[in-house]
């Protein structure tokens, strides 16, 4: 939809843009000097706040508009704005109350807080709310004596704080506050460090749970169209540009972020339960003890650990990444667990096999997911290597070697929490493919372990 957009906005000669950003972010990967805004006056931002690098990089892009950085909520719509020749002197604020609206920042006794002191945001005007329809408890939570004479007020649940000119900032939402190292870390801080790398084109910050630090810095990130980023890379750009504490301890690369219908990063589904979490804390709390054995051989949680790191770098090395499919095809072994665990730690989507299932029907379900890679036992590979031609596999991997194809997998756009396809019999007709999330997979694997 953006070139449709923007050719209209052309045509229309518009001359005013409120966006959502991320809606800059899909407009920021095409060339947008090539179209004529000679029109457009103003930009203003609506749904989330606005980076400080989209700021710097609409004012390079267009230093004739005027962007109008603002504040609201859905509970009293607008409640501030930075004026437009403020933009480049303090591009990190949201500005003053607008007419008409009286905002205070208060500490936790609901006591006014001095410049520099991050409290909760409250306001006080005509603009808001009269409360939830029906819901009255929900009400009396947001809408309570304020500082002025106990007249109500709107209490935002975002911590903000001023400057010595009482023009506000931004730090989070209440709830949104990592507690690691016995700090608080806003989560938009570290957001803003992430939209100023090139290759990142959205970004989203939550604490998840940790036995040592309560808590740790977790970044999800969507990379660039054509961007190799890794995890590595987005680690070592934040050291450069964040106190220790600030920086995230792990980093997921993901195809895209779950939105609301209005465009908002929803951070409730970012951070869901996932297979590989659950056995990374059995790795790293217990490296000694057995966790698979198979036949005449036993791996301890370290082993599976070192096998698992191992596949990921040689999938890497194929190509593979978020949103990706792999077609497993092998013997019940360790190493079918590590191909299993190095495939989700990478953001793809697994399909397992059964070993006994014939070269010609694994290509058919090659093809009818998309596969990029097939994850396959030496043997099953040798009999069959012949019958995936045109399958449009990427490259194949067996306990012990990559092969390259140089296929090209078909573009499918695939769920985000996306676990697992596994294949039905067949047996009332043709074999389905069972779309199963990470929740899923939790919610099933605690159901067998609560009956145990």
């Amino acid at each position: 939809y953006p070139p449709v957009i923007l050719e209209k906005m052309i045509a229309e000669k518009v001359t005013g843009l409120p966006v959502v950003p991320t809606m800059l972010a899909i407009f920021f990967q095409r060339d947008l000097t090539k179209y004529d805004f000679s029109s457009l006056r103003y930009i203003t931002n609506t749904g989330a706040f606005l980076p400080v690098s989209y700021i710097t990089r609409l004012r390079k892009l267009f230093p004739h508009i005027k962007i109008y950085s603002m504040y609201g909520l859905t509970e009293c719509k607008r409640v501030s704005y930075l004026p437009p020749d403020q933009i480049d002197i303090r591009p990190a604020s949201v500005g003053k109350a607008m007419p008409g609206v009286e905002v205070a920042i208060l500490d936790d006794q609901g006591r006014p807080l001095p410049p520099g002191s991050v409290g909760e945001l409250v306001v006080r005007g005509p603009n808001v709310m009269r409360g939830y329809w029906k819901m009255p408890e929900e009400t009396a939570k947001v809408l309570k004596p304020g500082w002025i004479g106990g007249e109500m007020a709107l209490y935002s649940g975002d911590l903000f704080c001023t400057d010595e000119e009482g023009y506000l900032y931004f730090i989070g939402r209440k709830d949104d506050m990592i507690k690691t190292r016995g700090e608080k870390v806003s989560p938009k801080e570290v957001e803003n460090v992430l939209y100023g790398h090139k290759d990142i084109l959205e970004a989203a910050v939550v604490g998840v749970p940790d036995e040592i630090l309560g808590q740790a810095v977790k970044a999800i990130v969507v990379p660039r169209t054509g961007s190799r980023l890794t995890e590595k890379e987005v680690i070592g750009y934040c050291r450069q540009n964040l106190e220790d504490f600030l920086v995230p301890k792990y980093v997921e690369i993901r195809p895209s972020l779950t939105k609301t219908d209005s465009g908002k990063i929803l951070k409730t589904t970012i951070n869901p339960v996932r297979v590989e979490d659950r056995i990374s804390r059995s790795m790293a709390k217990w490296p000694d003890r057995v966790a698979v054995v198979h036949k005449n051989r036993s791996w301890t949680y370290s082993d599976l650990s070192g096998q698992v790191d191992l596949f990921r770098d040689r999938l890497k090395a194929g190509g593979f990444g978020p949103g990706d499919r792999a077609v497993l095809w092998m013997e019940n072994s360790a190493e079918y667990i590590a191909f299993y665990l190095a495939v989700l730690s990478l953001n793809g989507t697994i399909v397992p096999l059964h070993s006994q299932i014939l070269p010609d029907e694994v290509g058919r379900i090659i093809r009818h997911v998309g596969a990029t890679a097939l994850l396959a036992g030496s043997s099953s590979w040798q009999n069959g290597k012949n019958r995936f031609d045109g399958s449009g596999l990427r490259f194949v991997l067996t306990e012990s070697e990559l092969i390259s194809l140089g296929g090209t997998p078909s573009q499918m756009e695939v769920l985000a929490d996306l676990a697992q396809i596994i294949y039905t019999s067949g047996s009332t007709g043709q074999p389905k493919g069972v779309m199963l999330s990470h929740r899923n997979l939790v919610a099933n694997t605690l159901s067998i372990i609560r009956y145990l």
